[in-house]
């Protein structure tokens, strides 16, 4: 019987070395494969982190960008009101500039346009720029203020050259 035994513990010690063996190796393999699907989660993690930090830095230029935009924005804007007031203050200088001359057209002295006169060499100057001034064919040119300030020559001319 202890031969039998023997035998029997042998084939037993051996299908059980064998059993261990097997399940060894089927640990190895699931260890194996639990590295490789480590490695793959952490490649992947690495592609995230990657992909979140060009994210984060695409989100922070974009956001510089917005930031820069607004604020030239705001600038043009600025600039814009500050050109649309000058542009307002210069029609209101044209405008009271028109009305003035219009007041000097029909109401004012012509006498007024040679205020200062001393000798006939000013009078000419001072009528030359005059007439080019109020020449028709210029924008500020009237033909009645035109024949009102040749009415005043006239008579300054006499005065002063004879």
């Amino acid at each position: 019987m202890t031969e039998e035994f023997d035998s029997d513990s042998k084939k037993w010690l051996f299908n059980e070395s064998i059993r261990i063996e097997r399940e060894k190796q089927e640990l190895e393999e699931e260890r194996k494969l639990f590295d490789i699907q480590k490695e793959l989660i952490l490649r992947q993690k690495q592609k995230l982190t990657l992909e979140r930090n060009r994210l984060d830095a695409e989100k922070i230029l974009y956001d510089k960008k917005w930031t820069d935009l607004d604020r030239e924005r705001n600038m043009f804007n600025n600039e814009k009101e500050a050109y649309m007031r000058e542009q307002e203050e210069l029609l209101k200088q044209i405008r009271d500039e028109r009305n003035r001359l219009d007041i000097i057209g029909t109401d004012a002295d012509p006498s007024l346009f040679f205020k200062g006169i001393k000798n006939g060499s000013d009078l000419k100057k001072r009528y030359k720029e005059l007439t080019k001034i109020y020449h028709p064919d210029n924008e500020c040119g009237s033909n009645e203020v035109l024949f009102a300030i040749n009415e005043e020559y006239e008579k300054l001319k006499k005065y002063y050259i004879g």
